[in-house]
């Protein structure tokens, strides 16, 4: 192959490539909707109920094979602390279920000092650590919604909510307390014949 053969084949490479540009493609959003797995998220504990430091959600649910409720809240604290107070009394039984609330922010890495105060009993109450914090953007999840809650059940989201400030009335909280009823009562109902 001679070099004016080879020039012409790098311009028609050229050509070509300037032609039809390789697209950056788009990120695939994970959805986070009943019968997927709840994704993998370490979070340091503000507060627990054991004496753990941090851990998963999805690995601590899977492990101890546990039903369980795992809120997320992105910027409004105070829906999060709302609904995990109602529910608190639904996730007693720590060998059969478990809690878990994190609060997001848009700090890159936040303080533990700075995680809202609670007075939760049956709560993981959680931050999440390093990139954890910027995983929301992985998910298909509505950008104006700030509070996500998923009941889980063992490996697999069982039912999801989300809304935004504006939806977070009390029906909706009531049908989210509803469901976790419902969730656990099989639970607390096999509990109970257990007894001698």
């Amino acid at each position: 192959m001679d070099a004016r053969c080879l020039a012409l084949c790098c311009l028609v490479l050229i050509i070509l490539s300037l032609a039809n540009p390789l697209q950056a493609a788009e990120p695939v959003l994970k959805p986070l909707v009943p019968g997927e797995p709840l994704p993998f998220m370490v979070v340091d504990f503000v507060k627990s109920p054991s004496t753990s430091h941090c851990g998963c959600p999805s690995i601590m649910l899977k492990n101890r094979k546990n039903r369980g409720v795992v809120i997320w809240s992105r910027g409004q604290a105070e829906m999060a602390c709302e609904l995990a107070q109602d529910l608190d009394d639904k996730f007693d039984d720590r060998k059969k279920t478990s809690a878990f609330v994190i609060f997001f922010s848009a700090k890159d890495q936040p303080k533990l000092e700075e995680a809202p105060k609670t007075n939760l009993k049956n709560f993981y109450v959680s931050l999440p650590r390093g990139s954890s914090n910027s995983s929301l953007n992985r998910y298909d999840l509505k950008p104006s919604h700030e509070l996500f809650v998923y009941l889980v059940d063992v490996d697999k989201i069982h039912a999801a909510w989300s809304c935004s400030s504006t939806e977070f009335t009390p029906e909706f909280r009531r049908s989210i307390v509803q469901a976790a009823s419902e969730f656990t009562q099989p639970v607390a109902e096999k509990n109970a014949t257990d007894q001698p």
